[in-house]
């Protein structure tokens, strides 16, 4: 029986991505096991086992990892959270060492998009709009209004709009001895017109799904099916320029009919489940490529759909089985 092993197990993106292959009549008598730091999360109801390993900073992370695949016999592995891309772009070598075909993106890719300085840089190389961007120790307060994050990490977590130089001042102190870890994006102050979008392609070809969403507590609460023109011209640019296979998430937003792309995360996003469910299954085909180098289909854009992101609830018992 074929098993694959997902790491961050307990994460919203791979909690979806068992449940996708639980769901699918090809996939769902495969082993499906998971990784994750120990503990009593929801992971457990939802793989066939969780298997713990140390966080990617601690030094038994790697060696753990390898053991795991080792011991199950994996056919394939997925390194999901932004802290292990990072290891495996630092310690590029490792991911010859693993037995297994390992669903990443090149190391090029990640060296970039993990970096949003680095990814600002990029796309304004291409011809590809993104919002002004600088480290924090560089910003100007003509620059404001600005929206300060981590140059690295995803999600929604030490992110501060600056409207005033009171603001910019008092952000600043407080992170006085980290100023090179953050950036100040120039502000594209139009919540209203945000998007965020799927761009895969593996054995040449390329599939894009464009969703208009509302954000509720960080993540995509609401979504809507669209086809922009002035969007699929850019994110068919930015393919062009990035060689091989790809799994991009690239978040914009569209003022005056030009998007700018303030964020792009190497991995499957949070819309993973959204997207399946309108027939984007672009965690399926990256399966199905795999294993079998299937095409996937032509998707069909749904266009003017509405997708929601509403709450379930789990129980795990003691032995920590659902």
């Amino acid at each position: 029986m074929p098993t694959i092993l997902i790491s961050a197990a307990n994460s919203d993106v791979c909690l979806s991505m068992v449940r996708i292959m639980k769901s699918h009549e090809r996939y769902r008598e495969w082993r499906i096991i998971g990784l994750a730091p120990d503990g009593i999360w929801p992971a457990r109801a939802f793989f066939d086992e969780v298997i713990p390993v140390p966080f990617s900073k601690d030094p038994d992370y790697f060696s753990s990892v390898l053991k795991a695949v080792q011991s199950t016999g994996a056919d394939i592995f997925i390194p999901f959270s932004e802290a292990e891309l990072t290891f495996f772009v630092s310690q590029r070598e490792k991911i010859q060492l693993i037995p297994a075909r390992v669903v990443i993106n090149p190391a090029d890719i990640l060296s970039v998009f993990l970096d949003k300085f680095e990814t600002a840089e990029f796309l304004t190389k291409i011809g590809v709009m993104a919002p002004r961007t600088r480290i924090l120790s560089d910003v100007r307060t003509s620059d404001m209004p600005l929206l300060i994050k981590p140059r690295r990490s995803a999600g929604s977590k030490n992110m501060a709009i600056i409207r005033n130089e009171h603001q910019l001042k008092g952000f600043m102190q407080e992170k006085s001895e980290n100023l090179m870890n953050y950036v100040a994006q120039e502000l594209i102050d139009v919540p209203e017109d945000e998007y965020t979008c799927a761009l895969w392609r593996m054995g040449g070809e390329l599939r894009i799904c464009m969703l208009w969403r509302r954000l509720q507590g960080g993540l995509t609460g609401v979504a809507k099916v669209v086809k922009v023109k002035a969007i699929e011209d850019m994110l068919q640019k930015l393919a062009d320029h990035i060689p091989g296979n790809l799994m991009l998430n690239v978040q914009l937003r569209l003022r005056g009919g030009i998007p700018y792309v303030f964020e792009i995360n190497p991995r499957f996003s949070s819309t993973l489940m959204m997207r399946h469910k309108i027939g984007f299954q672009d965690f399926i085909w990256t399966i199905d490529y795999l294993t079998a180098h299937k095409a996937p289909p032509i998707w069909q854009i749904p266009e003017g759909h509405y997708i929601y992101r509403v709450s379930d609830e789990v129980i795990v018992n003691p032995e920590k089985r659902a």
